[in-house]
């Protein structure tokens, strides 16, 4: 099919402080368009940071949820999600009781 693409999402710890698991308020969430079918969502890498094998991340409908993950300073985390229909846009929320609001950047 040529509505069938494949995103790569990247959470990035951009401070100087470890980001723990007990510091994470509210899990990460991605909303895709109502209109999109996620057909899988995984892990994919860790930079500058151990993996600890958590969860798989949780489709919802239109929704994917990301486990609780610790983080190292300046590090990332990649998770490959397979959907199909038109990405036209994602809005992502969570919250950290030290950073705040997770903040989408482009």
């Amino acid at each position: 099919s040529n509505d069938i693409i494949l995103i790569r999402f990247a959470l990035f710890n951009l401070t100087e402080r470890y980001l723990e698991r007990e510091k994470i308020l509210r899990p990460i969430e991605i909303y895709f368009p109502a209109e999109t079918t996620i057909v899988s969502a995984t892990f994919g890498e860790a930079l500058n940071t151990d993996w600890h094998g958590g969860a798989d991340p949780v489709i919802e409908g239109n929704l994917v949820r990301l486990p609780f993950e610790s983080m190292s300073p300046r590090s990332t985390l990649i998770f490959n999600f397979i959907a199909k229909g038109d990405i036209t846009s994602l809005n992502v929320r969570g919250e950290t009781s030290e950073h705040g609001a997770i903040k989408r950047i482009r």
